[in-house]
């Protein structure tokens, strides 16, 4: 589920370093996610220093735990949590079928020096998707800074059409204080694959060379058009294996977290070790992992 967290970030005045043409000091605005992940950051920040014993699991949990729906940072509400969830948001799965259940567990953490009860609800869960939601336990007593393991079952009696997605969140109130939410999301039908293409090797046959290695070129992820909106699928992690023949000889790189975009890498001649390969055919499997638990998307390149 993304994005965890939002903040403002159209039109923020700032100050640029440097001056005007008459000497006075420039200011101007910045738009974009460079300014909101700035003021999240702040902010995460602040709460670290007003909150020194929360570790940055509960430090994350808090702040999404605490931010009013869509995901707007409340820094106020953050610093006064006492329970937070780890992970701090869940994906239940991948529902492609009527009936289709999954089932996703979740640690509720007491940040408190005191002893808590904490009701587990599944919240506002709309009509979209004839969904269920159960969790087991709903109710539970944690001891000061003590942990519980919660289960959470999602149940779709038929899949909607033109829905992509099932979101909503369950709530944790402990005592009086404010519910922390922990946001969930159903994928609805098969996630599309091919998040990985365009591939191209600059020379199938090349020496060994640090300073002028062979290019290898690809497209990793996918931007997809759904209902007149760009759904973003990014890839988990970016494998690059080493194969001769039918020996997997390990893995040259990974890259996790990936947005949609064209990536290079160098093949210097050298094997997962370091060391210089011996003359003759290889072969580089590409493995593009999606978020969750699909299978990954293949591409074989001979040199």
């Amino acid at each position: 589920l993304k994005p965890e967290l939002t903040a403002p970030g159209v039109a923020l005045l700032t100050s640029h370093p440097g001056r005007g043409a008459d000497g006075s000091p420039a200011f101007g605005t910045v738009s974009g996610t460079s300014a909101a992940a700035a003021l999240v950051a702040g902010g995460a920040a602040l709460l670290a220093q007003a909150r020194p014993d929360l570790d940055a699991a509960a430090l994350k949990g808090a702040l999404v735990g605490s931010a009013e729906p869509g995901g707007l940072l409340d820094l106020g509400a953050a610093s006064a949590v006492e329970v937070v969830a780890e992970p701090a948001s869940l994906v239940l799965g991948e529902a492609t079928r009527r009936g289709w259940s999954g089932t996703t567990p979740f640690v509720v953490r007491n940040l408190s020096p005191r002893r808590l009860r904490v009701n587990v609800s599944v919240g506002r869960l709309g009509e979209v998707g004839g969904g269920a939601l159960r969790v087991s336990p709903s109710r539970i007593s944690l001891p000061p800074k003590g942990e519980r393991r919660v289960q959470v079952r999602a149940r779709l009696a038929y899949i909607p059409p033109r829905t992509r997605t099932v979101t909503a969140a369950v709530e944790l109130r402990a005592g009086g204080g404010a519910a922390v939410r922990v946001p969930w999301t159903v994928l609805l039908g098969p996630t599309p694959r091919g998040l990985i293409g365009g591939v191209r090797i600059s020379t199938r046959r090349f020496r060994p060379s640090d300073s002028a290695p062979a290019l290898l070129e690809l497209r990793a992820g996918r931007l997809v058009e759904r209902a007149g909106a760009s759904e973003v699928l990014p890839v988990s992690h970016l494998d690059l294996e080493l194969w001769r023949g039918d020996e997997r000889m390990g893995r040259l790189a990974r890259l996790r977290n990936l947005l949609p975009g064209r990536y290079t890498f160098g093949l210097t001649g050298r094997g997962p070790l370091g060391r210089r390969l011996r003359p003759g055919p290889y072969q580089l499997r590409l493995l593009a992992y999606p978020p969750g638990d699909g299978p990954p998307s293949r591409q074989n390149v001979e040199f």
